[in-house]
């Protein structure tokens, strides 16, 4: 459960840490963990993966640019939660990347579903599913 998880409504687990990172180290996030902004280029990122940044702010009461951080529990690492983060749970979920146990939080990272996790702001190379 420490490598992947559901966390709420989001992805959670050092999966979702690491990626949380590689945002960061890619520029796609900027700021610190009580103050997180999607940058332009992260925008457009995120777009090419149909996640709109623009459309997800109207369904929020307050600026979507200030994407709320998660602590994790497994490592005591952030991760991120709100409405992007649960985007990205959706996205991983519906592209059958991941698969969610029928009896706990655990999530089944696929062979191909790593692959193309690790394309997503492709700084370094994630760890396989333990």
């Amino acid at each position: 459960m420490r490598r992947a998880r559901v966390c709420g409504d989001h992805l959670g687990g050092e999966l979702a840490a690491d990626l949380y990172q590689r945002f960061f180290d890619a520029g796609w996030l900027e700021g610190s963990e009580r103050d997180i902004e999607v940058t332009q280029h992260g925008r457009t990122q995120f777009a090419a993966y149909g996640i709109f940044i623009e459309a997800l702010a109207q369904h929020q009461r307050r600026s979507f640019s200030s994407c709320r951080c998660c602590s994790e529990w497994s490592d005591h690492r952030p991760h991120l939660g709100g409405a992007l983060g649960s985007s990205l749970l959706k996205l991983f979920l519906q592209s059958g990347w991941i698969r969610e146990s029928e009896t706990s939080r655990m999530l089944q990272i696929s062979a191909s579903g790593l692959s193309h996790i690790n394309r997503m702001a492709q700084l370094q190379v994630l760890k396989t599913a333990g």
